[in-house]
């Protein structure tokens, strides 16, 4: 981190990006930076929570406060918007160090002061944001450092500090210590939070807040983390939402080309979710998402209702049993992922489990042909699938062909591995033909 703030020369104008997800220390090493540096500097300030403050005040009171200051003086009035000559060559005479915390608007930082043109040389500029674009707008690319995940011998002796007081965990808790530091990935206010929740308490208290975390996220990580989403406009939230539901570990190739064919333009909110912390992507093109990150999304869309079949996307293995087999699915559900890789048990629909879902555009039940795993049926026959479905894959469908009535206008991608299916529709009324494999 120093390097870029001090690499080629030390007398130049510099500002420096420090960028990451929720809770992964972008601040505390901010913080850091600036405790050990600032007294190579004329005059210097830390501008916490950027974000919050402009909406607590106005920003012209602030930008007050960052000038009065850098300028060293207690208390007074700047006419900011005019910042007349005098003030502007008493700025100019100092070289500063300036931090801004938790900025999201770029042009906030310009109005507050972030442009390294008003200070003497030398001085230094430090950002912290959740979105890269902010940071590219004000910055070299060159100069923003992105803050990864504690690795795993970092984040144990973290969440140790915190839940023993030491730098290792106790006996008899090495176990229970791993399965905790797997669930926070390496996210420092995880570990933190954790660790805190832990203090204390009992290996059997252990093992049930460490079981609960699994189905109920803890809330003061989730506050933290649902920041980035609550800014997202509606279409983005969608694809996320899509991604944390149905395609983390997937192909960035594939995501993108099925959510196109859901009506969703996809490669460029792809690329602002990558910007603002929200999915990776891997070496190999493989759309990534941090646990706690996927688990929020999951929370969202339980939100939504306490009965499954009103929410909007369903991949939860007992609730898409229970709303397929009582015939509960609403107009509400949009997508629905079915992985019957993890039960033995035969699923039994009847003619018309989709009757209700009139807004279904995704569909994909997986398993594994041969494998003695369970599979889809319908004994009864297949009466209706939704004239909105986009895309269709279902793994050793049990039927020689789709219902009769379904009109595939909106139909983009169709996938039928191992199946049955011999014609997309009766004799009668069948239009194309596919042969079984």
């Amino acid at each position: 981190m120093e390097e870029l703030l001090f690499s080629e020369s030390i007398n130049d104008k510099r500002v420096v990006g420090i960028w990451g997800m929720g809770g992964i220390g972008k601040t505390t090493l901010a913080e850091e930076v600036f405790h050990r540096i600032k007294a190579k500097f004329d005059s210097h300030c830390f501008v916490a929570n950027v974000r919050e403050e402009i909406m607590k005040q106005t920003s012209n009171a602030l930008r007050d406060k960052i000038f009065l200051q850098l300028l060293g003086e207690k208390d007074g009035y700047i006419d900011t918007p005019r910042l007349g000559a005098f003030m502007r060559r008493r700025l100019q005479s100092k070289k500063v160090l300036i931090v801004f915390d938790d900025v999201d608007d770029p042009n906030d930082l310009k109005f507050l002061g972030g442009i390294c043109d008003w200070y003497n040389m030398g001085s230094r500029i430090i950002i912290t944001s959740r979105d890269r674009q902010t940071l590219i707008n004000v910055c070299l690319e060159k100069c923003i450092y992105e803050v990864k995940k504690l690795i795993d011998h970092e984040a144990l002796r973290l969440f140790s500090l915190y839940a023993f007081k030491q730098d290792h965990p106790k006996e008899r808790y090495e176990k229970l210590s791993v399965m905790a530091i797997r669930y926070a990935q390496g996210n420092p206010l995880a570990l933190r939070v954790f660790g805190s929740n832990m203090y204390k308490k009992g290996i059997e208290e252990w093992e049930s807040e460490l079981k609960k975390l699994k189905e109920i996220p803890d809330l003061n990580i989730q506050n933290v983390l649902r920041i980035s989403y609550d800014k997202l406009d509606r279409h983005k939230k969608n694809i996320f939402l899509h991604i944390a539901c149905f395609f983390k570990g997937e192909p960035r190739g594939n995501v993108e080309r099925i959510l196109d064919a859901c009506g969703l333009s996809a490669r460029s909110t792809i690329s602002c979710l990558i910007d603002k912390s929200l999915i990776t992507i891997s070496s190999n093109n493989v759309v990534g998402m941090h646990d706690l990150l996927q688990q929020m999304g999951f929370e969202i869309v339980y939100e939504e209702s306490k009965q499954p079949g009103a929410r909007s996307r369903l991949w939860n293995y007992n609730d898409i049993c229970r709303v397929l087999t009582t015939d509960t699915g609403t107009q509400n559900v949009e997508g629905i992922l079915l992985n019957m890789y993890e039960t033995k048990d035969n699923l039994v629909l009847s003619s018309r489990a989709f009757m209700k879902m009139c807004n279904l555009r995704f569909l994909n039940f997986s398993s594994v042909f041969n494998s003695g795993r369970g599979q889809v049926l319908l004994p009864s026959g297949f009466e209706f699938l939704p004239e909105e479905l986009r895309y269709l894959y279902w793994d050793r469908y049990p039927l020689e062909s789709l219902p009769p009535n379904f009109c595939p206008k909106n139909l983009v991608e169709l996938h039928m591995p191992w199946s049955n299916l011999i014609q997309l529709w009766n004799r009668d009324k069948a239009r194309f033909i596919v042969l079984q494999t």
